[in-house]
């Protein structure tokens, strides 16, 4: 009975996966994230009005993101490098999607 919840479970993340905007990024070492954590990120954007830029967060793109994969990289030993390359995953929009 566990492994079909499991297969149930997998089958969603796949397909949330699939469907969702997914975004990997590079950071510094950061041991307090986890896989499964949610982080909120900003993307800029502008509006144009009356010849000016208003600059604002983007309505489509900046939001809340599930993490699901971190890589750690520790480039040298040394000199302690270590960045993370962390995949996120954004199933949902703010605003809905217009075509223009």
């Amino acid at each position: 009975m566990n492994e079909d919840k499991i297969d149930i479970i997998r089958h969603i993340k796949k397909r949330r996966f699939d469907d969702g905007l997914a975004v990997e990024i590079t950071i510094p070492s950061n041991p307090y994230l986890h896989v499964n954590d949610i982080i909120k990120l900003k993307f800029p954007s502008f509006e144009r009005t009356d010849n000016h830029k208003e600059f604002k967060d983007d309505k489509y793109f900046s939001g809340k993101y599930l993490v699901v994969a971190i890589e750690h990289v520790l480039s040298n030993f040394e000199s302690s490098d270590w960045i993370m390359k962390v995949t996120l995953v954004k199933d949902s929009f703010k605003s809905k999607v217009e075509k223009k």
